[in-house]
């Protein structure tokens, strides 16, 4: 409830009316209840346009600190006026006036509170700049035709834009926008897309994946533990296909240093301008590296690109495949010929930052199968998996490293009918079992496609 004063001198007669929520006013007993208003800039013809005789008397006027729809309301009251004030203007005035006409004070206020107001036949309508914004424009409807934005991402961001009439459609099979609005607002819409609808950047992905000796690193000046966003990577452990894995995940710190063996995850970056391909064709003619893949793929900014070297087995199995995984057991398939995928997969996902900079999310996943842990012929898969972020320059290449690949290799030999004669067949067949223990490593290059 607010309490404020009016004060009116006519005629050297004082008339002062108290408000609460219920003005008692003039001389007649005639009585004005409480209303609501906004704030918003005065534009068309003055209210005085319907304004009787009444809104000339002059009055000397005094608001103090009075609700602003109350003090319009009042002086419309009391000049003969039609008024309509909506809900939200709200705020309080002041006046100290003489000798003013409820014509010039009520002006004079609508100015001075950034008020719009129009004339409807013989009733004022009193409100923001906002509500009077498009209340005079036909709306007009234009169709928009997205060539690399998709129309029903774009719909939501488009209706932000719009006036409280205006709406948008999004037709999936054109990819097309059909936007109502009117006509002022249409120009902003048409910016907006504008500055969306473009083409996105695009990131070639050149990725070289290898086997190496340990001192491959060391001669190719590789700078480990550089440039990784959050120095650390999570790496699972054993999945074993037929028996349960009792690994559990491990948390590995990539700080300097060289790469270890196991799953310990090292990134890295190649010094100076280093000529990773001459590198690499000169340690394959030594025999220190052997080169298991160089894939390259195109990707959109911020689009995953899906890389895999590896092998399927095809195993025949009588009943249910289960996959131990660290959180338990999953059925692989029933009974029947299944498929077990070993091998590298990348997942490389390219951000392109400012100062030609490109952050590179990347998942790597090694497998392979363990004959010698075999389970009725199953063998056991060990399966390893990190992840990390790196930023790294448009054009350089960084290094995954630290993941070894073991190899168990067993071969018969044998000479056929004499191998199977007893206790001498021995003498015609050998067997010779070679394990072998090399470090993966993977390199990865962005380059940023101009489109020019």
């Amino acid at each position: 409830m607010h309490n404020f004063v009016y004060k009116i001198l006519k005629s050297s007669i004082l008339i002062i009316f108290i408000i609460t929520s219920v003005l008692i006013v003039s001389d007649k007993g005639l009585s004005y209840e409480n209303e609501g208003l906004d704030t918003g800039t005065v534009k068309g013809l003055s209210p005085a346009a319907v304004m009787g005789p009444k809104a000339e008397i002059k009055y000397d006027i005094q608001f103090y600190q009075s609700p602003l729809r109350d003090s319009i309301q009042f002086l419309c009251w009391i000049g003969g006026v039609n008024v309509i004030i909506p809900e939200d203007v709200v705020g309080t005035t002041t006046v100290n006036s003489r000798d003013i006409s409820v014509r010039d004070a009520l002006t004079s206020i609508v100015k001075a509170n950034s008020l719009e107001y129009t004339i409807e036949g013989d009733v004022v309508r009193i409100g923001s700049r906002e509500s009077f914004r498009d209340s005079g424009e036909d709306l007009q409807s234009e169709t928009f035709r997205l060539r690399f934005a998709v129309a029903t991402e774009m719909q939501p961001k488009i209706e932000k834009l719009l006036s409280s009439r205006g709406s948008a459609l999004s037709d999936e099979r054109t990819n097309s926008l059909i936007v109502r609005e009117i006509p002022s607002n249409l120009g902003n819409v048409r910016r907006m897309i504008a500055d969306v609808d473009i083409k996105d950047a695009q990131v070639l992905i050149e990725a070289k994946i290898l086997e190496a000796t340990r001192s491959f690193s060391r001669d190719l000046g590789i700078q480990w533990g550089l440039n990784s966003s959050g120095n650390r990577v999570n790496v699972t452990g054993l999945t074993g296909v037929g028996a349960a894995d009792n690994g559990s995940p491990l948390n590995v710190n990539m700080g300097a240093g060289s790469p270890t063996s196991g799953i310990g995850l090292l990134i890295g970056q190649l010094a100076g301008n280093t000529n990773i391909d001459v590198q690499i064709s000169a340690a394959e003619r030594r025999g220190d590296v052997y080169v298991i893949s160089d894939p390259s793929i195109v990707t959109s900014n911020g689009n995953a690109a899906h890389i895999r070297s590896g092998d399927t087995l095809l195993i025949q199995s009588t009943g249910d495949i289960n996959i131990g995984t660290p959180g338990g057991t999953q059925s692989a398939g029933s009974a029947g010929l299944q498929q077990i995928k070993t091998g590298i997969e990348l997942n490389v996902t390219p951000q392109i930052s400012v100062g030609d900079l490109v952050k590179l999310e990347i998942e790597a996943v090694t497998s392979q199968p363990d004959f010698s842990r075999a389970i009725q012929g199953i063998p056991v898969v060990v399966d390893n998996t990190a992840t990390t972020t790196v930023l790294v320059k448009d054009g350089e290449t960084t290094v995954i490293g630290g993941l070894s690949r073991f190899s168990d290799t067993l071969t018969k030999r044998n000479v056929p009918f004499f191998s199977k004669i007893p206790l001498l067949g021995n003498l015609f067949k050998s067997k010779n079992r070679i394990k072998g223990n090399s470090e993966l490593m993977i390199f990865i290059k962005p380059t940023i496609v101009r489109n020019d």
